[in-house]
Formats: C-alpha cells, sequence, structure tokens
C-alpha cells in the first residue's frame, strides 16, 4: 500500500489539497474483512505521508449497515443480489450522508492548511 500510495500521491499536483477515501462495506462479511485490511494499510500509508486527510469508508457503523443487507444492493426481479459490491445509487447517498461528519472534518482541516 505504501508504494501504491507513494506512487498516486506524486500524480497530485503539489498546491492541490488531498482527501482520500476509502469504498463503502460489500455485503459480503468476508470481503469486508478483506478491505479492512486493505484500508488500515492504506491509512497507514497515507497518515505516513503527512500530506492527505483520509477518511475509512469501512467503519463499524457502515459495515453493520450495509454487511448482509440485500436492499442496499443490486438485484433481480426475484430480490436475489446480483452485485454485492456495489450499491445502489440510493445506498450509495446513505453512506455519504453516514461518513458526512467525517469527510467534513477531514475537508475542513486539509483547507485551511
Amino acid at each position: 500500500a505504501r508504494a501504491d500510495w507513494t506512487d498516486t500521491e506524486a500524480l497530485i499536483p503539489p498546491d492541490t489539497a488531498c482527501l482520500v477515501m476509502t469504498t463503502l462495506p460489500s455485503i459480503s462479511a468476508k470481503t469486508n474483512a478483506k478491505r479492512l485490511r486493505a484500508q488500515a494499510h492504506l491509512s497507514q500509508a497515507v497518515h505516513a505521508s503527512g500530506r492527505c486527510a483520509f477518511v475509512s469508508g469501512l467503519t463499524p457503523e457502515t459495515r453493520k449497515t450495509f454487511e448482509g443487507n440485500a436492499r442496499l444492493f443490486r438485484t433481480n426481479s426475484s430480490g436475489r443480489v446480483t452485485d454485492g459490491n456495489h450499491p445502489t445509487t440510493k445506498s450509495t447517498q446513505l453512506f455519504l450522508r453516514l461518513r458526512k461528519p467525517a469527510l467534513c472534518a477531514a475537508l475542513s482541516r486539509i483547507l485551511s492548511d
């Protein structure tokens, strides 16, 4: 994650504010466990660079809301989830409402510098 972040950060102009946010939870607990580990590594890399703000997308609150909740993901006519990694548009809006306080705080920090 550190090498990937270093490569990505190099593409951001020095005078540009930067905020990194990870994805929302999947419907699958197993997938979320993997994402949580990846998020922790990315968070460490971003914080170590000292330049950008970091907002976790996968939190206990978002995980509780999304994990296993079929109605928040794309389904077929019988209600079976067809894509457990990509939520509906309304679900994405819910996710952003849940993370709004953390996003606003991070934006406030990086824009005040």
